[in-house]
């Protein structure tokens, strides 16, 4: 019992002097490892004499290593875009997002067509509507022509007469005649007929110049400068006789006739 006793009381009092000496730098060791490892940067307590542990600092140096290399690699890779395809941009592109592609060939062949058609058609309108006014400007120029020759026919045959046809003459004149003209003309012609016979009268007209003066609907009015050389019984030698008249021609149903004669002083 009391040998026991003692054990327990040795043991309550901790280890001997000799045993505490043996066990202190166990634990100075185990200590200074967690410190080396923990914070390589961090100098020692100053000590007697300080020993350097360069071993743990390269250790730590190549374990980080490889994780600061691996996070480069992974800041790199981060860093640059991955290749696409032309079918990945085209359905990560949202519409007007990036640059205006060029368009392609086939759409340009059909813009350059449409608007080739655009052209013909404008110019074939443009064809077809001096064509029209050409026509019809021709048109206009050629019944104001119609006004003026039937004009000048009916001064021609009022002024060219001979007493052997005398009769055949002033049928002549009545037939281009129409209205008042051939009204009062008609009226007198047999008188006419037997003056020019008696007195053997002769003339010979022709037209010196005429122009259009006034154009209506189917009415047209035209002015006609004429010379005649006649002559008769009493005055054989033919004597100049100068005329201008004023002659009003009527379209009617596209036949031209002179309806009234005036003389112009």
């Amino acid at each position: 019992m009391q040998q026991r006793s003692r054990r327990r009381a040795t043991r309550a009092q901790g280890p001997a002097a000799g045993e505490v000496g043996s066990t202190a730098p166990q634990q100075t060791e185990t200590a200074e490892e967690p410190q080396s490892t923990a914070a390589p940067t961090a100098s020692p307590a100053p000590t007697a004499a300080p020993a350097p542990a360069p071993a743990p600092v390269e250790e730590t140096a190549k374990i980080e290593r490889p994780s600061l290399v691996k996070a480069s690699t992974a800041t790199t890779a981060d860093s640059t875009p991955a290749a696409s395809t032309p079918a990945d941009s085209a359905t990560a592109a949202p519409a007007g997002a990036g640059p205006d592609l060029p368009p392609s060939r086939p759409r340009v062949r059909t813009l350059v067509g449409a608007g080739g058609a655009l052209l013909l058609v404008l110019a074939l309108a443009a064809a077809t509507v001096l064509l029209l006014r050409a026509t019809t400007s021709a048109e206009d120029d050629a019944r104001r022509e119609a006004f003026v020759q039937t004009a000048r026919q009916g001064v021609l045959n009022l002024t060219n007469i001979r007493h052997q046809t005398a009769a055949e003459d002033v049928q002549n004149l009545l037939d281009g005649s129409s209205g008042t003209f051939a009204e009062e003309f008609g009226a007198g012609k047999d008188s006419y007929i037997q003056v020019v016979q008696q007195a053997q009268v002769d003339s010979a007209g022709t037209i010196e110049a005429s122009a259009l003066e006034r154009l209506d609907d189917n009415t047209g009015v035209v002015l006609v400068a004429s010379s005649a050389k006649v002559s008769n019984s009493s005055s054989p030698q033919p004597e100049d006789r100068s005329y201008r008249l004023r002659v009003t021609v009527v379209d009617d149903g596209g036949r031209m006739t002179v309806s009234k004669v005036d003389f112009v002083p």
